[in-house]
């Protein structure tokens, strides 16, 4: 039973990181461009020897709609930097959570 409450527990903290992520995400884009529907953060090796990999706010894949990325010319992700303490901080307590390897990359809907 105890367990099973530490799973609940973690999953919904994983779920709160990541609404956190896209919500900023979606505050450091802009609101004139386009509607991006994934971000895709690289893992790296943290350096610091937590025993995981850390994700990276800079060359952040944004993924957009692929009828709206058509419509416009575009059939690859915008590459951005995105360097906010609130974003660093958010991706920094999900990668404690979830201890990604070096090199799994994080995937984030950015869908409402």
């Amino acid at each position: 039973m105890l367990t099973e409450l530490r799973e609940t527990v973690a999953e919904a903290e994983e779920a709160a990181l990541r609404d956190t992520i896209a919500r900023r995400v979606r505050l450091l884009t802009p609101a004139d461009g386009p509607r991006y529907t994934h971000a895709v953060f690289a893992a790296y090796d943290s350096k610091l020897g937590v025993g995981h990999a850390d994700y990276r706010l800079h060359d952040v894949e944004l993924h957009e709609d692929e009828d709206e990325g058509q419509a416009r010319g575009r059939g690859r992700p915008a590459t951005v930097d995105l360097d906010d303490d609130v974003l660093s901080a958010a991706l920094g307590t999900l990668a404690g959570l979830l201890r990604p390897d070096e090199g799994a990359d994080l995937a984030d809907d950015l869908t409402d």
